[in-house]
């Protein structure tokens, strides 16, 4: 699949799509590209930078309809009171002091899952612009580190 999306939008699209379903598909497909990219097709540490710069853009930009979806569902803010998503909850609520850390943490380790950050993002109170912002940071961070990883192990 993803050398069909590399021969129809080139490996930079290919990065940006490749982040924005790895986004909405949360299986680590963007951290296996960005290695595999690296460890068969560059040796530029600047193309490095681009390409984790690139799935990071696709990923952020996934996160847009997910936030907004989020925002909409009810069943999130008012959870049942024993159910698995008050528990959840009490956890993202124990971050409401610091969601700018919260975020930029998961977004360079994945834990908490980043995936679940636009869901969370509003019991955090987190607008969209500052977990665009943080979120793109730390997402940098972490695909950039993966493929600097991958060129020099190699």
């Amino acid at each position: 699949m993803t050398e069909d999306i590399i021969a129809h939008v080139g490996i930079y699209g290919a990065a940006i799509v490749i982040g924005m379903i790895s986004s909405a598909v949360p299986i680590g497909g963007a951290e296996a590209f960005v290695a595999t990219v690296v460890i068969a097709w560059t040796r530029d540490p600047w193309l490095v930078v681009l390409i984790g710069v690139l799935v990071a853009f696709g990923q952020i930009a996934a996160k847009v309809p997910m936030y907004y979806g989020a925002r909409g569902a009810t069943r999130l803010a008012n959870p049942a009171p024993d159910g698995k998503l008050a528990r959840v909850k009490r956890w993202v609520e124990r971050w409401k002091n610091s969601p700018i850390l919260l975020t930029m943490v998961s977004a360079i380790t994945g834990v908490p899952p980043f995936y679940l950050l636009p869901l969370f993002a509003g019991m955090l109170e987190l607008s969209l612009e500052m977990l665009l912002v943080v979120g793109f940071i730390g997402r940098v961070i972490r695909f950039v580190a993966i493929g600097l990883i991958a060129l020099y192990a190699t």
